[in-house]
């Protein structure tokens, strides 16, 4: 039984760690305080 918990742990924790993703592209993004994180949304310039 120990033994088939621990299997069953183990499996879980390499399918968590297999599906995050790993961004590999090195990329520097410069961000300004207007920019948005959600991808097609643009801000003003200036907040009314």
């Amino acid at each position: 039984m120990k033994r088939t918990v621990l299997f069953i742990l183990a499996v879980g924790l390499m399918a968590i760690v297999n599906s995050c993703e790993y961004d590999d592209s090195n990329d520097i993004d410069i961000l300004k305080p207007t920019d948005s994180t959600a991808t097609g949304i643009t801000l003003r310039d200036t907040p009314k």
